[in-house]
């Protein structure tokens, strides 16, 4: 996949700019670049689509998809608009009493061509707002959910493990930890601070990268498991353990058995609280916010932009 550059509001629409950016669409299949199998700005995706139109090129699946009307206002459950960090941004809308299951979002099945690279290491990075005030009651799950990661042993098989990165440990989304749990390795890992204490409920854009590599091989003590918030590595304990501080995962038997390989991706996405309750602090509509989300086979870190699937374009350089 190539990709091109986007840098009118850095260079004039010379000549001169025309050649430099042909220079960087080329640039990029040789550069960091090459690593991207993924990603999304919803800059190319008409503002105004909404989960019940017609799928966004690239994209070949989404959560259920319903509207409701509240406070005087109607809004889909997801929603794209402009407001994004750039141009547009996916807008997920709850309100106090409302739809608490997953929904209205994309999501991402990787096509046989792409199963068949047998990925196995692989870094996703994107960017969320949660607006002031944003909150729930978890219930007596504690458990409110982020994204996941599917793996199987063939293409459109059923998922061999997922990997949940979810908000847990108490009855607030504020006062809960960012978890991460595979299923296939078993252990649930609560981040040192609470949602709040990173202070990422604010109304500003901060930046999520997960770092998931698989083991190997049967047995092999080389996978890796990383959470990095706004740049910077999470750390992480098994929870109600007096254990130390732990860095992410490195080198670790994540218990993958050859043959096993990435396979789907649900991306942005909030809900599942499981029998949970939204908890806002007014009754109105309150939209958690997704952007700039790309798949790699390279750490990509923060502020780098890149266009919709099979839409290259708009990638900037920061």
């Amino acid at each position: 996949m190539s990709y091109f550059a986007s840098i009118g509001d850095k260079m004039s629409k010379s000549g001169t700019a025309l050649l430099f950016i042909g220079f960087i669409s080329m640039a990029f299949t040789s550069s960091g670049y090459a690593g991207i199998i993924f990603s999304e700005n919803y800059d190319a995706i008409q503002s105004g689509w909404n989960c019940s139109d017609t799928l966004p090129s690239g994209w070949p699946s989404e959560a259920a998809c319903g509207s409701d009307t509240y406070d005087g206002t109607t809004h889909y459950y997801g929603e794209i608009t402009s407001g994004g960090r750039t141009g547009n941004s996916l807008k997920l809308w709850r309100h106090n009493g409302g739809f608490s299951e997953y929904g209205g979002y994309l999501g991402k099945d990787l096509t046989e061509a792409e199963f068949n690279n047998h990925y196995t290491n692989l870094h996703f990075r994107w960017y969320i707002k949660f607006p002031v005030g944003w909150d729930c009651n978890q219930s007596s799950a504690h458990t409110h959910k982020l994204s996941r990661l599917n793996t199987a042993t063939t293409y459109g098989g059923n998922p061999y493990s997922t990997l949940y990165f979810d908000v847990k440990g108490d009855i607030s989304f504020s006062g809960g930890r960012f978890t991460l749990y595979d299923t296939q390795e078993g252990g649930v890992y609560y981040s040192e601070k609470t949602v709040a204490e990173y202070g990422v409920i604010d109304g500003n854009w901060h930046c999520y990268e997960i770092w998931f590599k698989l083991n190997s091989g049967t047995g092999v003590g080389d996978g890796e498991l990383h959470l990095y918030l706004d740049g910077v590595e999470v750390g992480f304990k098994i929870y109600g353990q007096q254990g130390p501080l732990l860095m992410g995962f490195s080198n670790y038997d994540l218990g993958y058995p050859s043959g096993v390989y990435f396979s789907r991706f649900m991306p942005p996405a909030i809900g599942n609280l499981t029998e949970g309750t939204w908890n806002f602090p007014t009754n109105t509509w309150y939209a958690v916010e997704f952007d700039d989300y790309i798949v790699s086979t390279e750490r990509i870190g923060c502020h780098k932009q890149l266009a919709a699937p099979n839409a290259p374009k708009n990638i900037r350089v920061e």
